[in-house]
């Protein structure tokens, strides 16, 4: 009877795996990366328009000014990370 690491049949299956493995892990870790900088984007817009509002001391113009191209960066990234999707 032989072993398992003698078939080369068997060894190509266990490369195919580890392939989609990480195929599977680098979709992954580049969906989470959009899950982390969608909010990002939009407090980094918001909070920065708050600072100049309390610099300038206006109404929260600013801020919501800020919050507006912090959405807008938000879903730019989105976009650009589904259309490098596609092209993979």
């Amino acid at each position: 009877m032989r072993s398992t690491g003698d078939d080369p049949h068997r060894a190509d299956e266990d490369n195919d795996a580890d392939v989609s493995l990480v195929a599977v892990t680098r979709q992954y870790a580049h969906y989470a990366t959009v899950g982390i900088m969608f909010p990002v984007a939009i407090a980094l817009g918001f909070f920065g328009g708050y600072l100049i509002d309390r610099w300038l001391g206006t109404i929260p113009l600013f801020a919501l000014v800020g919050l507006c191209f912090g959405v807008a960066a938000a879903i730019r990234n989105l976009l650009q990370t589904v259309a490098s999707d596609k092209d993979d």
